[in-house]
C-alpha cells in the first residue's frame, strides 16, 4: 500500500508514549556500537540521561518471564528523558 501523504501523527506512535524513556536493544552487525556512541554523546549535550547494561563475560540475550519483568522495571526507574541500551532479543514491556 503506497500513502499518498506521510502524517506523522499516524505514522509516528511516539505521541502516544506515556513516559520518555528509550530501550535500544542491541543486535548483532547493525552498527549498534557506533549508534551508541553517538546517543552518548547526544546525551551529554541534550542534557538526557544515558544507561547501559554491564558488560559481561557470557551475555544472556533471550530473557526469562521473570527477567523481563525485572529489565521492565529497572528500565522504567530511570529519570525522564532517558536512553538505556541493552543487547538482549525481545522484551515484553507490557506484561
Amino acid at each position: 500500500v503506497q500513502l499518498e501523504t506521510l502524517d506523522a501523527t499516524v505514522l509516528n506512535n511516539t505521541i502516544k508514549a506515556g513516559i520518555e524513556v528509550v530501550f535500544f536493544n542491541r543486535v548483532p552487525k547493525v552498527g549498534s556500537q557506533t549508534f551508541m556512541e553517538l546517543i552518548r554523546r547526544m546525551s551529554l549535550r541534550n542534557q538526557f540521561g544515558f544507561h547501559r547494561d554491564h558488560i559481561q563475560r557470557v551475555e544472556t540475550i533471550r530473557l526469562a518471564p521473570s527477567d523481563q519483568v525485572n529489565l521492565a522495571l529497572h528500565v522504567n526507574s530511570y529519570t525522564p528523558p532517558a536512553v538505556y541500551v541493552k543487547h538482549v532479543c525481545f522484551t515484553n514491556f507490557t506484561q
